[in-house]
């Protein structure tokens, strides 16, 4: 785990060199992404937990919705003065 932490920051430190809207907004919100993240993942395997789906097609539902939501969420509570302040 902590092996391919490191590669992926090593990889995206060298090759992912321009910063754009994107890569902007994530990194500003990143911190309040990490501390909202969890609610949303597991929002979203308990609705998928009866479904019959393969595990891999589970695995990139509930990736791209926690990201979606944990992003907009995030971007939306750094709007508070409040939390922008101290986050």
């Amino acid at each position: 785990c902590a092996a391919s932490c490191i590669a992926f920051i090593s990889f995206f430190r060298r090759k992912i060199i321009t910063t754009n809207r994107w890569w902007k907004s994530l990194s500003d919100n990143a911190y309040l992404i990490y501390l909202v993240h969890y609610v949303f993942i597991v929002w979203s395997q308990f609705l998928l937990l009866d479904l019959h789906l393969p595990a891999v097609l589970k695995f990139l539902i509930v990736f791209v919705v926690s990201i979606t939501l944990s992003w907009a969420v995030s971007s939306q509570l750094r709007k508070i003065e409040f939390i922008r302040r101290y986050l």
